[in-house]
């Protein structure tokens, strides 16, 4: 997601347009695969989850949170930002 050059003008710039780069990604890539309780991400981690009601919740509403996180790119927060639109020219070359 992120590319650096060195030298004078180096610097840290996205390797893709925001548009391109989804906050399921950036989450993930910065504390992996997201799981609101243990035993959705891992079912060993809980002795009962064969037979817990709860579990099937909690994973239907982990999936939404990570539907939602699917849809939605760094470009729309982006335009979030004090209420305004996105402009792309605004971030040259997605520079950071």
């Amino acid at each position: 997601m992120i590319r650096s050059e060195r030298g004078k003008l180096g610097g840290f710039r996205l390797a893709k347009a925001p548009s391109d780069i989804t906050l399921l990604e950036v989450i993930e890539a910065l504390q992996g695969p997201i799981s609101l309780v243990d035993c959705v991400g891992c079912q060993k981690e809980c002795d009962r989850s064969q037979g817990c009601a709860a579990r099937s919740v909690w994973t239907d509403i982990n999936m939404a949170v990570r539907a939602a996180l699917r849809d939605m790119t760094l470009e729309t927060v982006l335009g979030r930002v004090n209420g305004r639109r996105f402009v792309p020219e605004a971030l040259a070359e997605y520079a950071i």
